[in-house]
């Protein structure tokens, strides 16, 4: 038996500090007390998304579940209610016509009296059908209403989430920020030392022997969740420094909106054109003055791009990171035709000892070994998959 269960991000302010929403402890208790009346029933585990949009499953549990049921470990899958399962129609009919089906898997969703086992014709009503589209719906009007609410927030340059490297959330009101006297001067550091080198990768270097701790790893010493884009989150990079001295946030302006979900489906972020973004002026203290900010934006332009252009890179890009340091790794060229990954942690404050460069084609070679190898494997699903 597993309870599959997502909860929106809507939880009270008592919930904040919990565990578990009370939502959530709620809907175990309702699928415990199912159990006592099917003893026939073996508990495995339960899979709680907390905190999770339904309309994306990519969710990490829902995704621990499917590796569970595609294994055999599991035949039976019990919720609450349909909308504990997914919040989009076309997803809900997949799973509940086709994915459970091809698994075998017994589905039971306790408010909705439905079993696969002891009903399968009502899989096929149309009851079921209408509450997954008004799920659906009422996901999408939802999102409607937040991204309304948050546009109306950035207009008027209150700050959504955390604060950024050199700042804390004022604790009088979380929308605004205040410095962070503790690291302040490392925003200083890097502004002046570049003026002086150009050079984001010395920068980065420095900080490192300095054992000046990076962004991430400053947040997780406080104990604050942050977010890092960078391959390499506990260790100074170039990407780190540039984006740094391109942050306007430093010159007391407060720059939202960059980018945005691709739809309320679909989580996957997409970057917002330059001139959509909302910028306000002024809204809080500046560590960095506006000359000095604009002189280093003229020294960013002058600099030599990158040498691959759009299209020259490597299919891998994004996806393979160093064993050593836990950078992404870069492409580069072995001569016309034929191209290598190396990790940039041997340039900048990373120091990574790895030095060696992989030759792209081995690469290629052993990746697609490996997947010719699972499919063997797993001729059933090669099959469905065709299907």
């Amino acid at each position: 038996l597993v309870d599959a269960e997502s909860i929106r991000k809507k939880l009270s302010k008592e919930d904040k500090n919990k565990t578990e929403s009370d939502s959530v402890v709620t809907q175990r208790e309702i699928v415990k007390e199912y159990l006592k009346l099917h003893p026939d029933i073996e508990l495995v585990d339960y899979y709680v998304d907390d905190g999770w949009t339904g309309t994306d499953l990519q969710r990490p549990e829902f995704q621990r579940l499917q590796r569970m049921y595609e294994s055999g470990a599991i035949n039976c899958i019990i919720i609450k209610d349909l909308s504990r399962l997914a919040r989009n129609n076309e997803e809900t009919g997949q799973l509940l016509r086709v994915i459970f089906p091809f698994f075998k898997i017994r589905f039971i969703s306790i408010n909705d009296r439905l079993d696969s086992f002891t009903r399968p014709e009502s899989m096929e009503e149309l009851e079921v059908s209408f509450k997954s589209i008004m799920h659906d719906e009422y996901s999408r009007e939802n999102s409607r209403k937040i991204k309304t609410a948050c546009d109306l927030k950035r207009r008027q340059g209150l700050v959504l989430g955390k604060a950024p490297y050199g700042y804390k959330n004022d604790p009088a009101d979380k929308n605004h920020l205040i410095v962070d006297e503790e690291i302040s001067w490392v925003i200083e550091y890097i502004f002046d030392r570049f003026l002086e080198t150009q050079t984001y990768s010395k920068i980065a270097k420095e900080l490192s022997e300095k054992h000046v701790l990076a962004p991430y790893a400053y947040k997780k010493s406080k104990g604050i969740s942050y977010y890092s884009p960078s391959g390499c989150r506990d260790v100074w990079t170039t990407s780190t420094i540039k984006g740094i001295l391109t942050n306007d946030v430093y010159i007391g302006n407060v720059t939202q909106g960059k980018s945005r979900n691709i739809s309320y489906k679909v989580q996957k972020k997409v970057e917002v054109p330059k001139e959509e973004w909302i910028t306000v002026e002024g809204k809080h203290e500046a560590i960095i003055s506006k000359e000095k900010f604009l002189q280093v934006q003229n020294l960013i332009e002058l600099k030599p791009k990158g040498k691959w252009r759009k299209g020259q890179g490597s299919i891998f890009t994004g996806h393979l990171i160093c064993g050593h340091c836990g950078r992404a790794l870069s492409t580069t060229k072995r001569s016309r035709t034929a191209k290598a990954l190396y990790c940039r942690g041997i340039y900048d404050g990373s120091q990574c000892l790895y030095r060696k460069r992989q030759h792209l084609e081995i690469v290629e070679e052993a990746v697609l070994e490996t997947l010719n190898s699972y499919l063997t494997l797993h001729h059933e699903i090669q099959g469905f998959i065709q299907k």
